[in-house]
């Protein structure tokens, strides 16, 4: 401080100081330090926010909950109105909703293309024998017009400087030209060399799925690259090592069989060993015949082959999978911090917006009057209610900034009006209600189709018995407003009442008086099965939440979920691109190989469509003869043919699956944190968390 003010003070006057003057000026004065967030004076406290700053608060707590910070609504209030018609069209869930659903018909389109791309001639006589050719890439052309108007309606509210600064909006654009070019090339001369982008415009459109791509990318290109790298090395290592032991027994073995000698050379090694350790689907071909050597007294093969199955199956893939999980939570944790640093921005904005005075609080109308403006059905009890849920330390004088940082989970609870319980019926002790949907679930699982008339009537008694116990319990599933009860309840009874007009024959008279006994038998089979499976399936459904443990497991699931359908998207994305790959790729090629695609869903030629070559890598995903397919694909293509299965099982088995697992962790953790903290479990310490219920 000495030096700042040697350096801004004036110069000093030319008459001489006195020498008091002089004995004061040997020690500066002290400079008191404003404090911002305990600064509070008359006219601060005197100052209110008026309606546009209210407005412009509320616009930066919707920015900062929706992840947006620069290009927001916040900073467009003092533009035209066109840019803010603009922003409200380009963000407004009905239009993402239109842009998902018309990039799924994009893609589900392929299906009605031809497999490869062809000449201008063939595709001109496909388009003349069929007519419905031309309505289709109009189709496709409308949809590609619809994402250029959503990069119109970006380019208008952000500006083009702003708007090519983000790396997924340039990759964006990219797509949708080369799209372009896709569908006018179709047109032209009936070549489609970049159809398998279509789902890259769902992959950028969804926040969610540029997370995947993004934590997939960087798993690939960081830590499971060499993790990958690590592991093939060491099996085309060990791939030689088997080539110099086994060679001349394999050859005998594949000559007098007829098969292939899997150690004829280190690559061909190195693939079958990758093929044992990853999924063991090869074991008996690889594995048996040096077995089947050591049991003649040559114990060197099973000493080798034991250890070698159980550290590469069960150890390096465990390696593997633990390496995607440790750096995808690292990832997480990055982005997450790097989300809430972007929030607490965009808050810190509204609370400047809520405090023109800077007195560091936020008083209760103002609260409220930023509450009304975000949800303008809000009550004013809700409004106090969610104030003294922020918990200030001081409610005279209002919300401190710091505690103005947590209003979007303060946001994101819903509050349900809890009324009395109304006490219709008395309420059925615990003990009764849980054996009667024992009793329920048990009379369902004994149910079979044709099972005899005395039978079926016992578990229909049974199953009405346990329906009135839960139904009279209106403490339980009325009052409380659960929302499984209420529906499972509904359900079983409207199926009851039906079963008892089916038992009545009311339905059939009727149905004989009007259509006949075709139409009769049909609608008492309908009616049988609906009230035979439907009702106690659905009361049965109760034991889901009988328990405190499996109403928490019931939530912990509801987290999980989420995420995980997430990641199955990403997959099912990435199968389409992988399909459409292939078509264009190997459609002409004569694979040997029939599997479950082939004999039971009539696809002859597996790359003919999308649908049956989706089919075949599903095969590849779950795992079932896959290995086949690899040399199928390898006799029939090549080392392309090789990569192209291989390639897919990498990124899709390793990768995408064991992404799943780390996402189930995260979500599990957090959900599990989340209710420590309201004090529904118990943490490892034995305390409960101070949030109560």
């Amino acid at each position: 401080r000495r030096d700042t003010r040697a350096r801004t003070a004036p110069p000093p006057a030319t008459t001489p100081p006195s020498s008091s003057a002089a004995a004061s000026s040997s020690t500066p004065p002290a400079v008191k330090t404003p404090d911002l967030f305990q600064r509070r004076s008359s006219t601060a406290a005197a100052t209110r926010p008026t309606a546009l700053g209210i407005r412009r608060a509320a616009c930066w707590v919707e920015d900062a909950i929706n992840g947006r910070f620069e290009s927001g609504m916040a900073l467009l209030l003092d533009e035209p109105r066109w840019k803010q018609v603009c922003f409200a069209w380009n963000v407004s869930e009905a239009w993402e909703s239109f842009l998902l659903l018309s990039c799924g018909a994009l893609m589900l389109s392929t299906q009605w293309e031809p497999a490869k791309s062809v000449t201008l001639r063939d595709a001109a006589q496909a388009m003349a024998a069929a007519p419905e050719g031309w309505p289709l890439l109009a189709g496709q052309a409308a949809v590609i017009l619809c994402f250029w108007i959503d990069v119109a309606l970006k380019l208008a509210y952000m500006g083009w400087r702003k708007w090519w600064t983000k790396k997924w909006q340039r990759v964006y654009f990219a797509t949708i030209v080369l799209l372009t070019v896709d569908v006018v090339a179709g047109a032209a001369a009936g070549q489609r060399p970049f159809r398998w982008l279509r789902p890259l415009l769902l992959l950028l459109r969804n926040r969610e799925q540029r997370r995947i791509a993004t934590a997939l990318l960087h798993l690939l290109r960081v830590q499971l690259g060499a993790a990958l790298a690590f592991a093939t090395l060491l099996l085309v290592f060990v791939g030689a090592v088997c080539v110099h032991l086994y060679r001349p027994v394999y050859a005998a073995e594949a000559a007098a069989s007829g098969g292939r000698n899997a150690f004829d050379n280190v690559l061909t090694a190195a693939l079958e060993l990758w093929v044992l350790v990853s999924s063991c689907e090869n074991f008996p071909s690889l594995m048996l015949p040096a077995i089947e050597r050591s049991v003649g007294g040559d114990l060197g093969s099973i000493a080798f082959f034991g250890p070698l199955l159980y550290l590469g199956y069960f150890f390096l893939m465990s390696v593997l999978l633990a390496v995607v999980v440790d750096e995808f939570l690292h990832s997480a944790r990055r982005l997450v911090h790097a989300e809430e640093h972007k929030e607490r921005r965009g808050l810190l904005k509204a609370f400047a917006a809520l405090d023109p005075g800077c007195s560091g609080y936020a008083s209760l109308a103002t609260w409220c009057r930023l509450l009304t403006q975000l949800r303008p059905h809000i009550t004013r009890a809700e409004c106090e209610l969610r104030f003294h849920m922020m918990r200030p330390a001081r409610p005279a004088l209002g919300l401190h900034v710091v505690e103005f940082l947590h209003v979007h989970h303060n946001l994101s609870i819903r509050l349900e009006p809890a009324g009395r319980a109304r006490a219709w019926l008395p309420r059925m002790p615990r003990a009764l209600r849980s054996l009667a949907l024992l009793a329920n679930g048990a009379a369902f699982c004994y149910s079979w189709p044709g099972m005899p008339p005395a039978e079926q009537r016992v578990c229909l008694g049974i199953h009405v018995a346990a329906l009135a116990v839960v139904a009279s319990d209106a403490n339980s599933w009325l009052a409380t407003r659960r929302t499984l009860s209420a529906v499972a309840v509904g359900t079983a009874a409207a199926a009851a009442f039906v079963r008892f007009v089916v038992l009545g024959g009311a339905l059939e008279a009727a149905a004989e008086a009007a259509e006949g006994p075709e139409w009769a038998a049909r609608a008492e089979g309908w009616a049988e099965w609906a009230t035979a499976w439907v009702g106690p399936a659905a009361l049965s459904l109760l034991l889901l939440e009988a328990t405190r443990g499996l109403r928490l497991i019931w939530k912990l699931l509801g987290c999980v979920l989420p995420q995980f359908g997430a990641v199955t998207v990403s997959a099912a994305l990435f199968t389409y691109a992988w399909a459409v790959v292939g078509m264009q790729l190997f459609s002409e090629e004569e694979v040997a190989y029939a599997g479950a695609a082939t004999e039971h869903f009539e696809c002859a030629e597996p790359f003919a469509s999308p649908g049956c070559c989706g089919l075949l890598l599903f095969q590849v995903m779950a795992g079932e003869d896959w290995d086949e397919l690899l040399h199928g694909m390898r006799e029939a293509a090549g080392w392309r043919g090789l990569f192209y299965v291989l390639g897919f099982f990498v990124v899709v088995n390793i990768c995408l699956i064991s992404l799943m697992v780390a996402l189930a962790i995260n979500a599990f953790l957090a959900a599990k944190a989340d209710f420590i903290e309201q004090g529904l479990l118990v943490d490892d310490t034995g305390a409960k968390g101070g949030g109560g219920r």
